[in-house]
């Protein structure tokens, strides 16, 4: 009767905790609690059994809306769940009205439908406790939530909730190692082929049950779902694992080509800083997979084929070898194939990056693809790396001629972040790189000598359009070049170089006032001077001490 709101609110909470051990002491069973369910309720006296229940677990759901018995009731849900299975399982009726996992999910997508704000407690009361302990019941579950046709309610409704409550499901069985990589034909090898829905049959049909593995087509349809939350669940569920050195999939790299252009492109800022953070953890995870195969391999044969280290010292392997998904792997063969398939999807993402740089590009594609590429660029190759710098991928963009354009373009852009976050990308380009020539158009050159045709360029430009963006942006590449010059000597060069320009500036403005706001523009070097770091201490310079 407290449950039904019979009585006060203050006696909520001590009336689940109540349920609760009574039910975990097995001291109740389901006929005593619905045989006073339709004593204390008349409407529900002719309600069929599940009806009844379905009444019941609807009053457990409304108190999840209340903070501080949410995880009380989220325990009596497992409880009316578990009874339920337990009871089903131990009738051999064939009725038509039995319980099924298609009655309980409707159950749940009719709770969240009508309150929607519980969907997240459902995932931690509900869903963890019976992952947790009830793996059969757990496997059948995500059967159901794995499949492609939209979960609805009772009444035909599509609610984001639902999608919501499907991702959360397929995560937690992610997180407890329940769901495998996503494939395009997950019948092939997947042991719950034989699974129903109909839970008192599943015992004995699935002995060997261990895992379901993600069908592309649902995950497919989720990241291309119009709410952004969706999106942004579906994403985080491709390229989350708990090993950080877990293979991805042939087909998770589909889904990630084929999605990553409008994930980059969304107009919520919000959305894209998600899919960046989680961005992250996709670079970690496939540089760390190619670190470890890679150590698994002892090094390049004749035919270019890396060959295993199974020829090696057995105690210095034994030494080194740690358990991990990396151990799964058969032979040099299949190590072979999941470092070609990871490195080539680096590859793919690194032009990716570089399309989404394009000047035609609009300002989401641009900041985006420039907070990415400063990941690919600090998170180090090595598995476990934090901040060390990845050679590779600074060479990368150093030896690309069209990269090193546009970020350099981009260095005049209209948007501020837009210009701090090209010149950032260049920041960290080692001086040894920026010094080493590359091949172009006209011959053999270096960074550095691009860079300083780039500086007159953009201070010719700035003086001659007077915008402040132009004016910002030929200051950076100042302070930029000035971080890459690599003797003292040059770089109080430049230094004077930038006062002498400001000088000659302020003197011709002192006789020709009107022409010289026109026609000489002093903002963009007040800038340079703040963007180039002096060698010797702010107040001996005559300009700034002015």
């Amino acid at each position: 009767m407290i449950i039904t709101r019979k009585y006060p609110k203050l006696l909520t909470k001590s009336g689940l905790q109540c349920l609760d051990h009574f039910w975990t002491k097995r001291t109740f069973q389901l006929d005593d609690i619905s045989r006073k369910l339709r004593e204390t309720e008349p409407s529900l006296a002719t309600t069929s059994k599940f009806g009844l229940w379905r009444s019941f677990s609807f009053h457990l759901f409304s108190w999840m809306e209340q903070a501080y018995v949410g995880p009380l009731s989220g325990k009596c849900l497992v409880h009316v769940f578990r009874e339920l299975v337990k009871e089903e399982s131990a009738t051999d009726s064939q009725d038509s009205e039995r319980f099924s996992l298609d009655l309980w999910l409707g159950w749940l997508n009719d709770a969240q439908a009508q309150y929607p704000g519980i969907p997240e407690d459902v995932k931690n009361y509900v869903l963890v406790p019976i992952f947790k302990t009830d793996k059969a019941s757990a496997l059948l579950l995500l059967q159901t939530f794995n499949r492609s046709e939209a979960l609805t309610s009772s009444q035909g409704e599509l609610t984001d909730g639902a999608f919501m409550l499907q991702l959360a499901a397929l995560e937690l069985g992610k997180r407890f190692g329940l769901v495998e990589e996503p494939s395009e034909s997950p019948m092939k090898k997947q042991p719950y082929r034989f699974l129903t829905s109909t839970i008192g049959s599943s015992a004995d049909s699935t002995p060997s049950a261990t895992h379901i593995v993600l069908q592309a087509a649902v995950l497919d349809s989720f990241l291309s779902h119009p709410s952004l939350s969706v999106r942004s669940s579906a994403f985080s569920l491709l390229v989350s694992s708990q090993a950080t050195t877990k293979p991805f999939s042939e087909s998770a790299f589909i889904l990630l080509r084929k999605h990553l252009a409008s994930l980059h492109a969304d107009y919520d800022a919000k959305f894209r800083n998600e899919v960046l953070g989680l961005t992250k953890g996709l670079i970690q995870r496939t540089k760390s997979i190619i670190t470890v195969a890679l150590r698994n391999l002892s090094g390049p044969t004749a035919s270019g084929v890396y060959k295993t280290e199974s020829t090696a010292d057995p105690a210095r392997l034994a030494l080194k070898k740690k358990p991990g998904p990396e151990a799964a792997w058969k032979d040099g063969v299949e190590a072979n194939d999941v470092l070609a398939s990871h490195k080539e999807f680096l590859q793919w993402y690194m032009g990716f990056l570089k399309s989404e740089l394009l000047l035609t590009a609009s300002y989401q594609r641009h900041i985006t693809a420039l907070k990415a590429t400063l990941l690919m660029l600090k998170l180090g190759k090595h598995a476990g790396a934090g901040d060390e710098l990845d050679i590779d991928v600074a060479k990368t963009i150093s030896a690309d001629a069209s990269w090193t354009r546009l970020l350099l373009d981009l260095m005049l852009d209209p948007f501020d972040d837009v210009r701090d976050g090209a010149s950032a990308v260049l920041s960290l380009l080692p001086r040894e790189i920026v010094e080493a020539p590359t091949n172009c158009e006209n011959g053999p050159t270096t960074l550095l000598e691009t860079l300083r045709e780039f500086c007159s360029r953009a201070q010719a430009l700035a003086d001659r359009t007077g915008r402040a963006d132009h004016g910002d942006g030929a200051a950076r590449s100042q302070g930029l070049l000035y971080r890459w010059l690599s003797s003292q000597e040059l770089r109080i060069e430049l230094a004077s170089a930038v006062i002498q320009g400001l000088e000659d500036k302020i003197s011709r403005a002192e006789k020709d006032l009107g022409h010289a706001a026109l026609d000489n523009p002093v903002h963009g070097d007040f800038a340079a001077i703040r963007y180039v770091s002096f060698p010797w201490q702010t107040n001996h310079c005559p300009i700034v001490g002015k």
